[in-house]
């Protein structure tokens, strides 16, 4: 899909004002997932406008460089904004009290496809935030590890690297309370 938003974002660059809106239909349910999971409902849509307005801005202005993923930069900008908004009503770090609940039930096929269990739920509930968002970027947002490097600003390997680490953390702890993970 990636090659497939950049000539999306080209036909844009080019004039093709529809070409935006494609844009925002493959992407508008993810990014109200990544932004809803960590604000109020009412201020997501007022986020969610700020995003897509400032990335058309960027891409008409020639500030978005062509070689990065579309997505990975429209998330880039969200995160932004979001850190905007948090420093508008002076919270410096943002509260995301049951933001893994939605993980368990999309996680089984990185965990082998074992049965969810109150234990391996358990398991993912206890994660760090910033390992619990990696999960997220990946398998719920269903951002490629290209655009997660783009958006963490490291290197592809490195998000492969943290993935792994993760899902091989998880494993053993379900290991350790008799539920097998492949």
């Amino acid at each position: 899909m990636t090659s497939n938003q950049k000539g999306i974002i080209r036909r844009y660059r080019a004039g093709d004002k529809s070409a935006f809106t494609e844009f925002f239909g493959a992407t508008a349910e993810g990014l109200y997932g990544f932004v809803g999971r960590k604000v109020q409902d009412a201020d997501t849509l007022d986020i969610l406008q700020e995003t897509y307005a400032s990335f058309a801005e960027a891409v008409m202005r020639k500030d978005y460089d062509p070689n990065r993923t579309p997505r990975g930069f429209l998330w880039a900008i969200a995160r932004n904004k979001l850190i905007d908004h948090y420093r508008r009503i002076g919270r410096s770090v943002p509260i995301d009290e049951d933001a893994s609940d939605d993980l368990p039930t999309l996680m089984d096929q990185s965990l082998g496809g074992v049965e969810q269990t109150d234990a391996v739920s358990e398991i993912l509930r206890s994660l760090p935030s910033t390992e619990s968002e990696l999960l997220r970027l990946k398998y719920i947002d269903e951002l490629t590890l290209e655009e997660i490097a783009e958006l963490e600003g490291v290197g592809t390997s490195t998000i492969y690297r943290r993935i792994e680490t993760v899902l091989g953390r998880l494993r053993a702890a379900a290991r350790t309370r008799g539920k097998e993970v492949r």
